[in-house]
């Protein structure tokens, strides 16, 4: 049987705001590497107040969530503006605080755990925020339209595009493993 997208969604938000968290499954590849299609996150209730650029976050648009990172927030009229990014997206975009649904606090991937809500979490997060950002001039240089940069690695890419793709790849999988000792004690399920 399949469900109405509309009403999973109001059962989806009602068990939220009971709740504070709720998972959703990726059905995206906006935020390839580090969050793959099929993989589960964990949304988190959170103060707009208390997003900083670099953090994961879902919100909505167009009535469909998206998860995406954070690079920079400023005030508005309406309040917060944050201006977002997937990691595998060329361009950005932006939401207002009041489409924001949560802080993305957990990752499972496959049997694995990512939990950014521990300092091992979160310094992971910051780190490959950062290193996705010290990359951007070289990605730029690289990178040509016509191409999917990580999408599709190394599929009619030149030799250093496919070279800044394996980083890309390395630092996620660094990323997981850096994280792999918090992530055996997650006592979440999902």
């Amino acid at each position: 049987t399949k469900l109405d997208p509309e009403l999973t969604g109001e059962l989806w938000r009602e068990y939220y705001e009971r709740h504070g968290r709720g998972w959703l499954t990726v059905v995206s590849g906006s935020m390839m590497p580090l969050i793959c299609v099929g993989d589960r996150i964990l949304v988190s209730s959170v103060s707009p107040e208390n997003i900083r650029p670099g953090n994961l976050v879902a919100f909505r648009r167009d009535g469909n969530f998206v998860g995406h990172r954070v690079i920079k927030t400023e005030k508005d009229n309406e309040g917060l503006l944050f201006f977002e990014k997937g990691d595998a997206a060329a361009a950005v975009g932006t939401f207002q605080e009041k489409d924001l649904v949560g802080r993305i606090t957990v990752i499972k991937h496959e049997s694995s755990f990512l939990r950014l809500d521990t300092v091992t979490g979160n310094l992971a997060e910051r780190t490959y925020a950062w290193w996705l950002r010290s990359m951007k001039p070289v990605i730029r240089r690289l990178y040509q339209p016509s191409r999917r940069l990580l999408v599709y690695p190394g599929k009619a890419a030149s030799l250093p595009l496919r070279a800044v793709n394996k980083l890309l790849i390395h630092a996620c999988r660094f990323t997981w493993s850096l994280c792999g000792r918090s992530l055996k004690k997650a006592p979440l399920q999902a």
